[in-house]
Order: C-alpha cells, then structure tokens, then sequence
C-alpha cells in the first residue's frame, strides 16, 4: 500500500506534488490516521522524520512492501524540500489516499495558493513561484508542466487542466 501510492507519487509532475503538499494542510485526523500510524511506526527514533536508515528498516516490514530498491527512490520523490529526510506533511503528500482529497472544494483552495493574482488561471510566473520551495527546480520543470497540462496551449493552466491532470495520475479522469 504505501509502497504503491509512492510509485505513484513519483509518476506525478513537479507541480502536481506540490499540490500534494499543500492539500496535506486540508486534511482531517479521521482521514490521515492510519497513515500517521505507520509514520509514527516508522519513525523509529521519534524525531519527527524519516532517514534512509529508518527506511531500511521498513524492508523488514513485509506489511509495507517497501522493496530495497524502493528505499532510495522514496527519498529522492517524497524529500519535497531537499533536506535528504521525510518529514511528516511530505510523508503524507507521497501517501495519502486520492479519495481523501476528492473534495473540489480542496483542490480549489490549492489551486487558490498558486494562482496568485487571482485570475482563476496559472502563468509561468505562478507555476515557477510554485515550484521555488523544491530545490533543484528548473525552466524544464515549468514547462514540462505546461506541456503535460495546458491541453489549448493558451500559455496558462485553468482550474480545469489543473484538476484534470491532478486525477489522471491516478486513473480517475
């Protein structure tokens, strides 16, 4: 299970777990509580994130199918902020459940964060603004994002596209 919604995490665009992270924010404790136990399982030495060590460990763990070679992609797609540790919240944004963020209501409030003069639409700008708290982050990025998700090539990502690539991820468009 856990193993599974990181492969698919990391199958997501730059911006799309960007929005993972912030809809972390969104969630309630009834929907995050399984997850946030195996966290707190995981989290062996109660420091409020992961290390490879810890991870490593989780092999031992046949509940959580985490493979060797899964141990080091995790971190490299769950380290949102390039601190080479899991946190909780990046933790959550690489594992929650799509259905727990159904919700439009959510997404529109992560789409609010970006779209920052408030036109209901993403310019490179936003999206670049966006991106800048995930180190390593390039021109490319951006416009990988423009080319997988401005489907009428008008130069910005509407509430629709972005909705519609954020589901397709997971097979629900």
């Amino acid at each position: 299970m856990v193993a599974d919604r990181i492969a698919k995490f990391s199958s997501h665009n730059r911006l799309m777990k960007r929005a993972m992270w912030a809809l972390a924010d969104t969630l309630k404790p009834d929907e995050i509580q399984g997850m946030r136990i195996v966290f707190n399982d995981l989290d062996k030495d109660q420091s409020g994130t992961l290390t490879v060590d810890e991870l490593r460990g989780a092999l031992e763990r046949p509940e959580y199918g985490i493979s060797a070679e899964h141990v080091a992609g995790l971190l490299r797609v769950a380290d949102l902020d390039g601190n080479r540790v899991i946190d909780w919240k990046e933790f959550l944004a690489a594992t929650v459940d799509k259905m727990a963020v159904r919700r439009q209501e959510r997404l529109w409030h992560v789409f609010g964060i970006f779209d920052g003069n408030g036109d209901g639409c993403l310019d490179r700008d936003e999206v670049r603004q966006a991106l800048a708290v995930m180190p390593g982050t390039a021109e490319a990025d951006v416009e990988e994002v423009f080319a997988q998700m401005d489907e009428d090539q008008d130069g910005q990502i509407s509430f629709q596209e972005f909705a519609k690539a954020f589901y397709a991820i997971e097979g629900d468009a």
